[in-house]
């Protein structure tokens, strides 16, 4: 009898054993006699984000499939893989479990922070995403349960954002766990269900920016140049998005284009205004100045009407929905009075007869399709007239004419015209000038302060035009006050080696005496002994002002951390930006309290990156996101950059650097002329770029970004091919060059792989160098205006920055 009682409890506890194991293999949830406890795998998602410069990403894909559904006796299911792996700890029984239901999946995701913003790191490039520091891991409970409905397959996408939004420039990734390509964003999740958890990426999408805060910005007549350096590209800094699905801000009108772009003002002129996202019972202003008979066709497209009797200008143009949202476009409408033009001048006012010379014209009331004569003996028309606003415009002297004085004529399409005499004089090829502006007399540090300004250096950007040979030595004089007047010497310095046509930097030289609060002028003498022989020397003494600010708790300048576009590639069709900036002050300072935008673009005859327009200093707040900016809309790269101050008013040791290349539908170039036209490829990409002269004939040149050539096409035709593929990632630099004034189209496309490298081996018409080596970019060293200091308030402007 004994041993039939053991005999009969072994038998129980046998069966109590199996039990569980038929409901694992059913589907079911074990419940009824034993639980499975098992260790909880940690499973690591990790995507390194490439930190190259200026690199785009080249398309990653989604290499996870989430695998779910019932487990196998002693199996679990890994979260977010496709396998099954089995667990390495061995399961415990536990006796009289309970049934109990499919836990309800949460999720509670956390950001890593890293050093960018308070834990972010900016990923350099094409304005892409900032993202998590540190490999991130996502831990998973498993547990048995039914298989669930499948997640969505993630996508990988590229903005813009939702119709109306201005995106982030870059690459937005929506991952499961792991996902390939060179652009990723990596996520903590830590999640109780059995689906797979996702860190979901996406964009920042602030609407467009409320319009009426537009600073006028000076163009300076004088060009001015900056010296050599590697382009920073930066990104703003913008914390990594939640992963909680939120529904989408309304749609934000965008205006493309405004038809007709001038009207006169003796007229009420009817406009079409095209655009994206407009509303029913939308608003309309010319700057200021509400529209009246506003009809919203559709969502693309509305009209309004300009009353008569504006004063001559160019003004910005602002849409508002019902819904508050506003969109803008700068120098939309140009109002131009019955009245010939005003003209001021020309910058340069001199420049070679053997290389063609940008110039810039300023005066009033010019209007689109004016045209431009220089008047000697007999008139001769510049080339590549762009107009820019109804106080600017861009032209081109050819190479070739006569040195001497030359007058300048402005002619407008409605027939009226205005003469400047003596406005130009063309210099003999043989002629020698050395110069400088007063943007090239730098400072650093950019701030001085009281009883604290003789650590400070000096120096100054010395220019030569023209001349034959190289110039040994250079010497520049620098002086507190007018040296003609008993100003006191500072200190000398000198540059050498200084070719022609070419530009460079003196050496720092220090010097400047203790100083009080105060304003204060600085001269810089250029070839004081008059060693070099030149065609002009009235021209060789520079001066600019000095502020020295009271002394401060917080001397230390605020960091500029990001700068982008709005603009989803570096190439644009549209000369208007939004400009994202993203500054930080150090711990316990007083905060960074303004911001100040410089554009440059390089000019031939200056062989250099020449500013052509600039910001005042203007509040953080309102100008450090989405901040409206029209280029100049002249062909080719443009670079843009941005200068942060704080409260005390310290200034940003460096700017933050970004370039973007206008690509219009054509372009005029005249003869000798070169359009710089930069992009970026990644290596193993083909690409094909072609020129085709719609009049007259055009040559192009494509350099790899180490400044060897890539390619050439000089042929007779229309049409100038250069196919490739890039060895290495980079900028690639494309050059257009008028073997006559010209009337081009470039294009720069995607190429089969297969497709036959070609290049074009007929001889050379031109250089064996590029215009700039790839990786130059405008100095960082150049003279910037002091920081107002206080309570500041915004002035609004009729006109609009260049």
């Amino acid at each position: 009898m004994l041993h039939l009682r053991w005999l009969r409890m072994i038998v129980l506890g046998i069966s109590l054993l199996l039990a569980p194991l038929v409901f694992l293999r059913s589907g079911g949830i074990v419940s009824a006699g034993i639980s499975l406890i098992t260790p909880t795998p940690s499973i690591t998602s990790s995507a390194t984000p490439t930190a190259t410069s200026s690199e785009t990403p080249s398309g990653p894909t989604e290499t996870s499939t989430p695998t779910q559904g019932p487990c196998e006796p002693g199996q679990v299911v890994q979260a977010g893989q496709s396998r099954v792996a089995t667990p390495t700890g061995t399961p415990t029984v536990v006796a009289s479990p309970t049934c109990t239901p499919t836990p309800t999946p949460t999720q509670s995701p956390t950001a890593t922070h890293g050093p960018c913003e308070p834990g972010l790191v900016a990923q350099t490039g094409r304005g892409v995403l900032l993202t998590a520091t540190g490999t991130p891991t996502v831990i998973a409970t498993p547990t048995c349960t039914p298989t669930p409905t499948p997640t969505e397959t993630p996508t990988a996408t590229r903005g813009p954002c939702d119709p109306g939004l201005v995106a982030q420039r870059g690459w937005f990734i929506t991952p499961t766990s792991t996902a390939t390509g060179t652009a990723t964003r990596t996520a903590t999740v830590t999640s109780t269900a059995s689906r797979t958890p996702t860190a979901t990426s996406t964009p920042t999408c602030p609407p467009t920016p409320t319009p009426g805060v537009i600073a006028t910005a000076t163009l300076h007549p004088t060009l001015t140049r900056f010296p050599t350096n590697t382009p920073t590209r930066t990104v703003t800094g913008t914390p990594p998005p939640s992963p909680t699905a939120t529904r989408p801000p309304l749609p934000t009108p965008q205006i493309m284009t405004l038809l007709p772009a001038s009207g006169l003002n003796s007229d009420r002129t009817r406009v079409t205004v095209v655009g994206t996202g407009f509303q029913g019972g939308a608003l309309v202003w010319l700057d200021t100045l509400p529209l009246e008979e506003v009809v919203v066709e559709n969502a693309t497209q509305l009209q309004a009407s300009i009353p008569a009797g504006l004063p001559s200008g160019t003004y910005p143009l602002t849409v508002q929905n019902p819904d508050g949202t506003q969109g803008v476009l700068l120098r939309a409408f140009t109002v131009v009075a019955p009245l010939p033009p005003l003209v001021a001048g020309m910058s340069p006012v001199r420049g070679m007869s053997n290389v063609p010379v940008v110039v810039d014209l300023a005066g009033s009331n010019f209007a689109p399709g004016m045209t431009a004569l220089l008047v000697g003996e007999q008139a001769l028309p510049l080339e590549g007239v762009v107009f820019i606003s109804s106080t600017q415009a861009r032209a081109v002297v050819p190479p070739g004419l006569a040195p001497g004085p030359y007058s300048l004529k402005i002619n407008t399409s409605q027939g009226s015209s205005t003469l400047l005499p003596d406005a130009y004089q063309v210099l003999a090829a043989s002629s020698d000038d050395l110069y400088a502006t007063a943007q090239d007399f730098w400072l650093d540090p950019a701030t001085l302060r009281a009883g604290d300004t003789s650590s400070a250096t000096l120096g100054l950007t010395v220019r030569r035009r023209g001349g034959q040979d190289a110039l040994d030595t250079v010497s520049v004089r620098f002086y507190l006050g007018d040296p003609a007047a008993g100003g006191s010497l500072i200190g000398a310095g000198e540059v050498t080696t200084l070719l022609p046509n070419d530009s460079q930097s003196t050496r720092p030289v220090s010097g400047l005496p203790t100083l009080q609060a105060g304003t204060y002028t600085l001269y810089a003498v250029l070839d004081p002994e008059h060693l070099v022989a030149e065609s002009d020397e009235a021209h060789n003494v520079i001066s600019r002002t000095l502020t020295v600010l009271p002394p401060s708790q917080d001397d230390i300048a605020p960091q500029v951390e990001g700068f982008s576009t709005s603009r989803d590639t570096l190439t644009t069709s549209s000369p208007q930006l939004f400009l994202h900036t993203s500054a930080r002050d150090n711990p316990g300072g007083v905060g960074v309290a303004r911001l100040l935008f410089i554009e440059y673009e390089f000019v031939q005859s200056a062989n250099d990156w020449m500013e052509v327009g600039r910001s005042e200093w203007l509040p953080y707040d309102e100008a450090s996101d989405q901040y409206p900016w029209a280029i100049r809309p002249t062909a080719g790269t443009h670079y843009l950059q941005v200068w942060a101050a704080d409260e005390a008013g310290n200034i940003s040791p460096r700017p933050g650097t970004q370039f973007v290349t206008y690509l219009p539908d054509e372009a005029e170039v005249a003869q000798g002329e070169i359009h710089l036209y930069r992009e970026f490829f990644p290596a193993g990409d083909s690409f094909l770029v072609r020129v085709t002269s719609l009049s007259g004939d055009a040559d192009l040149l494509v350099w790899k970004p180490d400044g060897t050539e890539q390619g050439r096409s000089e042929t007779s035709g229309a049409t100038e091919e250069v196919r490739f593929s890039a060895e290495t990632s980079g900028i690639w630099q494309m050059e257009v060059e008028g073997f006559t004034r010209a009337t081009y189209r470039l294009e720069m496309v995607p190429d089969s792989p297969l497709a036959e490298r070609s290049r074009a081996w007929v001889p050379q018409r031109g250089r064996g160098v590029p215009l700039s080596a790839p990786g130059e970019a405008p100095r960082e060293r150049v003279a910037l205006p002091a920081v107002p200091v206080g309570p500041s308030f915004t002035l609004y402007l009729p006109l609009l920055h260049e």
